[in-house]
C-alpha cells in the first residue's frame, strides 16, 4: 500500500465517523500517518 493510498483509505473511514467525532478521528489519523512515515520511514 502506498503511502497516498493509505491516506484516501483512512480519509474514506473518517467520512463514516458521526459528526461530533469527526475533528477526534481527523487527528487520530494525522497521528497514525506521523507514526506510520516514521516507522516506514516513508517521506
Amino acid at each position: 500500500m502506498t503511502k497516498q493510498e493509505l491516506i484516501e483509505f483512512l480519509d474514506r473511514l473518517v467520512e463514516l465517523v458521526s459528526e461530533e467525532n469527526k475533528t477526534k478521528a481527523v487527528l487520530v489519523k494525522e497521528k497514525f500517518i506521523n507514526n506510520f512515515e516514521k516507522s516506514y520511514e516513508y517521506v
